[in-house]
Parts: structure tokens; C-alpha cells; sequence
């Protein structure tokens, strides 16, 4: 019986780390809003119809000497519009020096320049684009364009689904900026920048929080439990749990996000509770130096506690499979498998391996009782070995 636990647990172990390899890492806000809303049918409708338009973004500049660098900013235009990335670029400026053209062939002055930018900005072709200037002051047709203080060059990017693909369009902008060195260049925005930099951050992170969160619970556990097979025992046990919970989330279509990057992280502190509590009791049985005997008595003080907890546990969570919150149903997803697994390793195949491999006792006692002289029970006692304060000989118990 105990090989065909250790041979389920090594094929649920194996199982589990294949599907944590098609894990993967993908952060779409539109997920929080409730899949039967009006507001979550206008999103997925918007999607299939309109994708291509793609989403907005802007480039932000000071004005520093706009007049003298236009052509410049008209040929950056140009190759950003042939970036992988984007869709188009509203290039307002190379408009702009096309209407002026009209006019004369001269280099623009300061005065010329102000004279034309209130023209264009009132005509049909260049009052399109008139929010992407700031000027210091009210501008007229009629008048002088006041000083420029601010502008932006509008763009479009392409919907990109992967990290790799987000990744990649960030290096493309970097490098273009850089290239071209623009005089004012402030900083780009666009909405799906929060969408890029959460997949940026969410992976890193996760693997920093994760590996935090299992050196302060291994660090704990052996402190606490003083025994070296012990601490192993269960930091195993919890490393199987969290490993079969990132699979369910694989299998349940969901990614790495920023919930179910948290909800991993706790799912270690949710999941050493059964296995812990199992392996103290075993090392606070001090009835007999058998292990098999021990892991028996151990299961029956305090298996049904535990089991009780893990059953109350696992309902709540249980019920959040009936929800339309991507947060809920991210919990359901993983803290169900993390409470199921959690008591299968805990009652399942830790006792196989406390029979197997578990730590000698700290000590062992037996009840003796007296008699008196006339042959009548005088009451009993807790007589232990030798080893009250000293492990047996052998033992990685290492303080009381």
C-alpha cells in the first residue's frame, strides 16, 4: 500500500510540474468586470469589430526651438508609424509643414511660424489636431499663435497579447528614442502601458515573493519543529501542494496575474497548516519508539481536527466557483486544490513517509502502576527513558 501512495504521489508530483510549464503570464484589466455585465459584452463586442483601430497613446514634448526641429520630429514620426508595434501615427506636424508649404518655400521664422500654426489650426485639416498643442495663451486665426509651451504626437498601438510580444515593443520605442534624441522629449503614455508594465513586474515579482515566502516558512518550520527530516518532510509536502495548485490554474484556463500571483503566495501559508500540525504530533508521541505505531496514534489525536479544519476551509472556497469575479473564481481555483491536495499529502502520504523515514522521538514514556502490599492498585505514573532531555543517538533533534 505504501508504494502505490509513493507511485500516486510521484505521478501527481510529475503531472503537476508539466502543466506548470504551459503556465502562462498574461494581465488583461477587462477580466475584473463581471462576465455577464453590459459593460463586459461592450469590451468583447469592441474587441472582435474594432481591434484593428488600435489603442491610443501619446508622446509628450516641452517646446524647445519646435520651429527649427520640425523636419525632425516629421522623419521620427515617419519611423515610429513603421514600428511592429503601431497602427499609425497621427504625425499633426508633417501636416502641418504641408499647409505651410502653400504659403512659402522659406524656412519658417519665429514670427512666420506663429502667423501659419493659428491659420492651420482653424482650417478642416489641421483643426483635427489642435488638442495636441498648448500654447501660452488663447489662439485666433486672426492673431499671432501665442508661445508654444507644450504638444504631443498621437499614435496608435496594436493589441499584443503576449509578454514576449509587450517586451519586444518596448525595446522598439527605447531604441527609437534614443536614436533620435529629441529635443523636449518628456515621456510616453498609453493605457495599455499599465497592462505591459503589470506583465513586466507580476513575473519577477512573483518568483521574488514566492521564493521569500518558502524561506521564511522553511526557516519557521524547522525552528519550530527543531528537527531537521521534520522541516524537510513538510517543506516538501508544501512545495507538491503549491506546485499542483499553479496546474489547476493552468487547466482552468487561468494566467499569471497580479490576483493569482498573490493568491500562490498565500497558498503556502494555507497549505503548511495540515502537514505541520501532523508532523508535531508525531514527534510529540512519546507512547512507543515505533513509527508505524506513532504515525497510527498520531492520526487518530489530531487527524480529525485537521480534518475538520480543511473541510471548513475547503467549503467557502468551494462556493466561489459559482462566481462571475475573476478575483473569486482566481481564489476558487487555487485555494480548492491547495486545501484538497494540502489533506491528501498531510493524512496520505506524509504518514508513508513518517512509517518510512520520520524522526525518532524526543522521548518515550510508559504508564506504570503501583501495588500495595495487600495486592491493591495505589495509582500510576509517567515513567520515561533516559532520553527526557536528550535525543536518542542518531536523532536530528536538535533543542526541546
Amino acid at each position: 500500500a505504501r508504494c502505490v501512495v509513493i507511485f500516486l504521489t510521484i505521478s501527481l508530483v510529475t503531472v503537476s510540474v508539466l502543466g506548470t510549464n504551459q503556465f502562462r503570464q498574461e494581465f488583461n484589466p477587462d477580466w475584473f468586470i463581471p462576465s455577464d455585465s453590459y459593460l463586459a459584452d461592450y469590451f468583447a463586442a469592441n474587441k472582435i469589430n474594432f481591434e484593428r483601430e488600435g489603442s491610443p497613446g501619446y508622446i509628450y514634448f516641452t517646446n524647445q526651438s519646435i520651429t527649427h526641429n520640425l523636419p525632425t520630429f516629421s522623419n521620427f514620426a515617419k519611423e515610429l508609424a513603421a514600428a511592429e508595434s503601431v497602427v499609425e501615427v497621427e504625425d499633426w506636424i508633417y501636416a502641418f509643414t504641408s499647409y505651410e508649404a502653400a504659403f512659402s518655400n522659406k524656412t519658417l521664422t519665429g514670427g512666420k511660424f506663429s502667423d501659419v500654426i493659428s491659420l492651420f489650426f482653424a482650417t478642416t485639416s489641421g483643426g483635427r489636431f489642435r488638442s495636441n498643442v498648448i500654447f501660452d495663451g488663447k489662439i485666433s486665426c486672426n492673431d499671432t499663435a501665442p508661445h508654444i509651451k507644450y504638444f504631443r504626437i498621437p499614435l496608435k498601438f496594436k493589441s499584443l497579447e503576449t509578454v514576449t510580444l509587450q517586451s519586444n515593443a518596448n525595446v522598439e520605442l527605447n531604441y527609437l528614442f534614443e536614436k533620435w534624441d529629441l529635443p523636449g522629449y518628456e515621456g510616453t503614455w498609453a493605457p495599455v502601458y499599465m497592462i505591459w508594465e503589470a506583465n513586466t513586474v507580476v513575473g519577477s515579482a512573483f518568483y521574488h515573493n514566492i521564493k521569500y515566502m518558502a524561506l521564511a516558512v522553511a526557516g519557521m518550520t524547522l525552528v519550530l519543529l527543531a528537527s531537521f527530516t521534520a522541516a524537510f518532510l513538510v517543506i516538501g509536502c508544501v512545495t507538491g501542494t503549491v506546485v499542483t495548485a499553479m496546474a489547476t490554474l493552468c487547466v482552468f484556463g487561468f494566467t499569471l496575474d497580479p490576483v493569482s500571483c498573490t493568491a500562490l503566495v498565500l497558498s503556502i501559508g494555507l497549505s503548511i497548516d495540515y502537514s505541520v500540525h501532523i508532523v508535531h504530533g508525531f514527534l510529540a508521541d512519546d507512547t512507543t519508539a515505533d513509527k508505524k505505531e506513532r504515525v497510527v496514534n498520531t492520526l487518530t489525536n489530531v487527524g480529525p481536527a485537521i480534518l475538520q479544519g480543511g473541510i471548513s476551509m475547503l467549503i467557502p472556497f468551494a462556493i466561489l466557483a459559482f462566481s462571475n469575479s475573476h478575483v473569486f473564481r482566481t481564489f476558487f481555483a487555487v485555494f480548492t486544490p491547495t486545501t484538497i491536495v494540502g489533506l491528501y499529502y498531510a493524512f496520505v502520504f506524509l504518514p508513508v513517509l513518517l512509517s518510512i523515514a520520520g524522526p525518532d522521538p524526543r522521548r518515550v514514556c510508559s504508564t506504570e502502576t503501583t501495588i500495595t502490599s495487600s495486592g491493591r492498585k495505589n495509582g500510576s505514573f509517567k515513567k520515561c527513558s533516559e532520553y527526557d532531555f536528550e535525543p536518542y543517538e542518531g536523532s536530528d533533534v536538535f533543542f526541546y
